[in-house]
């Protein structure tokens, strides 16, 4: 009785998950109810991966990283995990879409090769070099 008493306590109620695409910067959000079923479901595509689909479908890829991964068990609490998406990650899905509505279709491109590289370094500057362009478009100074 004890064992299935300790057993049963750990069974996944509720799972969250998040996963962001490291070469379109979509996110696909979703909750796991009993492992069964799925609620929530939310799938953001960002706009690289809409011209992606328009223009360049044969070209479209997707590395999907974990940044959210919680699980709420019957009696024995909760148990956090995460993968570790890259520099695009940190820049917010809505500015990154303000930044491909202003640039051109190259630049988007050129953008969407460098992140299928998996360069990081050059990924990193790449997403600072565009924060800096749209806080400075809309009026911002970055510190």
């Amino acid at each position: 009785m004890v064992c299935a008493l300790i057993v049963a306590a750990h069974v996944p109620v509720r799972t969250e998950y998040g996963h962001f695409c490291e070469y379109t910067g979509s996110v696909k959000e979703w909750t796991a109810w009993l492992v069964l079923v799925k609620t929530d479901e939310l799938y953001r595509k960002s706009k690289l991966e809409v011209f992606l689909e328009e223009k360049h479908a044969s070209e479209l890829q997707h590395r999907w990283i974990s940044f959210r991964d919680t699980t709420t068990f019957l009696a024995a609490g909760r148990l956090y995990a995460c993968g570790a998406p890259g520099p695009l990650f940190d820049l917010p899905q809505s500015l990154f879409d303000q930044w491909c509505d202003a640039v051109s279709e190259d630049e988007k491109l050129k953008l969407y090769h460098l992140l299928v590289s998996g360069d990081k370094v050059a990924i990193e500057g790449k997403t600072h070099e565009m924060q800096e362009f749209i806080l400075t478009r809309l009026g911002y100074i970055l510190k």
